[in-house]
C-alpha cells in the first residue's frame, strides 16, 4: 500500500513493479511498455507523464468511461430542477412499503421507481428516462398519496404541478441523451477492441452536438484535452485489438507491455 498518492509515488510504484518482474532485463525492455491506462485524476495525469520519460514508446490515455461519467455529471449539473425531481421522488418510496404497494395497486406493470446512487455511473441519467416514460402515471400515483404523511410527498406533489414544465425537460433529456448510460454499459465489456471505444465515444459527441447544449459540448472538449498526456489521433491510429483497456475496473492502472506492438 502507498503511504502518498501523487503522480511521483505512482510512477515509482509501476516502475518498482516491472522492475520485480524483469529482474536484470528491465533497461532492455522499456520499449516494451506500449500504452498506459488509467482513470482522470490529476495525480494519474501527473504519473503518466512521469513515466512517458522512462519508457519513450508509452502512451497514456484516461478511460473513456470514466471520461463520458464526467460528461453524465454535467447534464445533471445543467438540469438543477430535475434533479431536484429526481432527488425528492427517491425519498418518496425509499423504505416505504405502504406506497410501494399503492403504486403496485395502481400501476401493476410499472418498474418501481428507480434510486439513483450519483457514484454509480448512469443512475441518475436512467431515473430521468424513467420519470420521462413514466411522468404521467406517477404523478397519478403522487396524487392519492397522504401530503400529510411526509415532507417528500408534499414537495413532489409541488413539483409535479408546478407551472415550470418539467415533463418537457424529462422529455428533453430523454430524447437526447439515451445513449449514454447505453455507451457507457458498452464502454465497461471486457472483450471490447480499441477502435469500437472509440465509435462509441465518438456517438456520444455526436448526440451532445444534436442536442445544441454550449455548456455540454463544451464540457466534451474539456474532457477530450484531459485525456491522458499523448496525443489522441496517435491512440486512434493503433488500430490493434485492445481487450478491457477502456473498461472501468477496481484497479486504477491498466498497463500494456508487448513485445509485438509496433
Amino acid at each position: 500500500m502507498l503511504d502518498t498518492v501523487n503522480g511521483t509515488m505512482i510512477s515509482q510504484f509501476v516502475q518498482g513493479s516491472l522492475n520485480n518482474m524483469w529482474g536484470s532485463s528491465f533497461e532492455s525492455k522499456l520499449d516494451n511498455v506500449r500504452m498506459l491506462c488509467t482513470d482522470s485524476v490529476v495525480y494519474m495525469i501527473s504519473a503518466g507523464r512521469i513515466l512517458k520519460s522512462t519508457f519513450p514508446k508509452m502512451l497514456h490515455f484516461t478511460c473513456l468511461a470514466h471520461a463520458l461519467n464526467f460528461v453524465a455529471g454535467q447534464i445533471r449539473k445543467e438540469n438543477p430542477y430535475v434533479d431536484s425531481v429526481i432527488s425528492n421522488m427517491k425519498k418518496v418510496f425509499l423504505k416505504a412499503p405502504k406506497r410501494i404497494k399503492i403504486i403496485k395497486e395502481m400501476c401493476p406493470d410499472l418498474p418501481l421507481p428507480p434510486a439513483p446512487v450519483i457514484t454509480r455511473w448512469g443512475t441518475w441519467l436512467d431515473a430521468a428516462f424513467y420519470y420521462a416514460k413514466h411522468f404521467d402515471e406517477i404523478k397519478s400515483v403522487l396524487s392519492v398519496l397522504n401530503s400529510q404523511e411526509a415532507k417528500s410527498i408534499e414537495n413532489a406533489l409541488k413539483k409535479f404541478n408546478n407551472n415550470y414544465n418539467i415533463k418537457d425537460d424529462l422529455s428533453r433529456i430523454y430524447e437526447h441523451f439515451s445513449i449514454i448510460p447505453t455507451a457507457l454499459t458498452s464502454l465497461q465489456k471486457p472483450d471490447l477492441s480499441l477502435m469500437e471505444s472509440f465509435e462509441i465515444f465518438d456517438a456520444v459527441r455526436l448526440a451532445l452536438r444534436w442536442a445544441n447544449c454550449e455548456n455540454l459540448e463544451d464540457k466534451m472538449e474539456k474532457v477530450m484535452d484531459g485525456l491522458g498526456t499523448c496525443d489522441l489521433d496517435t491512440i486512434r491510429n493503433k488500430n490493434f485489438f485492445l481487450p478491457a483497456l477502456m473498461t472501468r475496473r477496481r484497479k486504477c492502472i491498466n498497463l500494456l507491455t508487448s513485445p509485438q506492438l509496433t
